[in-house]
């Protein structure tokens, strides 16, 4: 017994695609139509092939952009934006070794220190750009800005809410650390993160001030700057940025131009 099928137009293909959420499919088949491509230009398993790659690939920059969003950057900045001078701190060899992300599959930390302006934040933000297209869960926050949304969701009774969420991302920037004086609810709100994600997740720490220094920042709090320091210290590489201020360079070359 033979059973009869209706011949799909390629419109309804195209429509059937999208209504499954197979948007790339969709996208690159109507883009095949819009450039008079036949189904004679291919055999069926070579047309099947280039439109599942179609998909793939539109699954693979959704969830990159979703990350991306998610991980609450200011700026993207790519890795191959990041100047390496051996003299200044990060050879080449570092910087693609960190690209590699090892050290968050590690569950290790890394630490970057150096003056204003040469570039912390910089690097930061593109190891976060890159922890994004390995697939890694990121977030970027400001010292001062994690530790005000902190006190607020304390107020609102979501505090062990927000800390198991930002506990759970692979990756966790905290950028400028004492830039301001950390009083002991600050403290006490970055030992509990810490506490969280020792050997559990990536942390990386930037700051003007050298390691050696940090007890300064927490207002003399030696028994929790102690602990909170031991877990973060024990367990980080450290990378420190030398070189005159980045800022300053561009704005130089921006009054030259």
């Amino acid at each position: 017994m033979k059973f009869k099928t209706n011949k799909m137009t390629t419109e309804q293909i195209i429509e059937q695609l999208t209504r499954l959420r197979l948007v790339g499919m969709a996208d690159r088949l109507k883009t095949m139509m819009d450039t008079n491509f036949t189904m004679d230009d291919v055999d069926q398993f070579t047309l099947l092939g280039m439109l599942l790659e179609a998909q793939v690939s539109y699954k693979e920059q959704r969830t990159l952009e979703l990350l991306l969003k998610n991980a609450r950057l200011r700026k993207r900045v790519l890795p191959s934006s990041v100047i390496c001078v051996a003299e200044n701190g990060l050879s080449k060899e570092k910087w693609v070794r960190l690209c590699e992300c090892n050290f968050i599959k590690q569950k290790t930390n890394l630490i970057i220190v150096g003056k204003t302006g040469v570039g912390k934040s910089f690097c930061a933000s593109a190891l976060a750009y890159q922890a994004c297209t390995k697939g890694y869960k990121t977030l970027f926050l400001k010292m001062n800005k994690l530790i005000e949304e902190l006190a607020s969701a304390r107020l609102q009774n979501t505090y062990l809410k927000l800390l198991s969420q930002i506990s759970r991302v692979d990756l966790l920037i905290i950028d400028d650390l004492g830039i301001k004086k950390i009083d002991n609810d600050g403290l006490n709100f970055l030992f509990d993160i810490i506490e969280e994600r020792t050997e559990a997740a990536s942390t990386i720490f930037t700051s003007q001030y050298p390691v050696k220094n940090w007890y300064d920042i927490f207002n003399q709090n030696s028994t929790l700057a102690e602990a909170f320091l031991d877990r973060i210290i024990g367990n980080a590489e450290k990378v420190e940025l030398k070189g005159e201020s980045r800022r300053r360079r561009l704005s130089q070359k921006s009054i030259a131009n």
